[in-house]
């Protein structure tokens, strides 16, 4: 998670609080998406989704953007993003251009971003069936850099956990949060 230092949390989360009583909307941005879960809880969605039974927990959010490969994923998200959301296929390409300024970050912003990168390099099955490494490994590192250009109010994270001999990784990304002047909560398990 991203928050700014204890101070900006309190002050942050009296804002947030005060804009949702205000019916305030706030964007999203999902990256390397999983299965996209942020879609389904668009409080504008609810009614197109559930008729008269919306849910009682939807969230203000507005999905305005989306990164990820897989273009199927991308197919079956599409109907569920507001019109105007960008759909992007190329996490590494948007990070070059924040690096090489043909991209302008404050394009990008969003109020919240909700990341799902890919962990193949983490996960028990992986060191079972004694698989290689996967290509998309580098996007576990690339996410946290895109977060550092855009500066949202609050990333998420969902990431395998570490376990046993699979923890490198995770620990890089904590130590590249904490240069990129983002302040980690790690919950290691639910």
């Amino acid at each position: 998670l991203h928050v700014p230092d204890v101070h900006c949390t309190a002050l942050a989360t009296a804002y947030e609080r005060i804009s949702i009583a205000k019916q305030a909307q706030f964007t999203c941005a999902l990256i390397c998406c999983g299965i996209g879960t942020a879609l389904f809880f668009q409080r504008w969605l609810q009614p197109q989704l559930h008729g008269s039974r919306w849910m009682c927990s939807s969230l203000p959010i507005k999905i305005e953007l989306v990164c990820e490969i897989n273009s199927d994923q991308r197919d079956f998200m599409r109907k569920y993003l507001p019109k105007g959301a960008r759909i992007l296929d190329d996490l590494r390409a948007v990070v070059h251009g924040f690096r090489n300024s043909t991209l302008d970050p404050r394009d990008y912003y969003t109020d919240f971003v909700e990341l799902t990168a890919p962990c193949y390099a983490n996960t028990p099955l992986r060191h079972h069936n004694n698989a290689a490494e996967h290509n998309d490994k580098d996007l576990f590192l690339l996410a946290v850099e895109y977060c550092w250009w855009i500066r949202p109010r609050r990333c998420v994270f969902e990431m395998t956990p570490e376990y046993g001999h699979s923890y490198e990784d995770h620990q890089q990304v904590v130590k590249a949060m904490h240069q990129c002047d983002l302040h980690p909560q790690v919950t290691p398990r639910f």
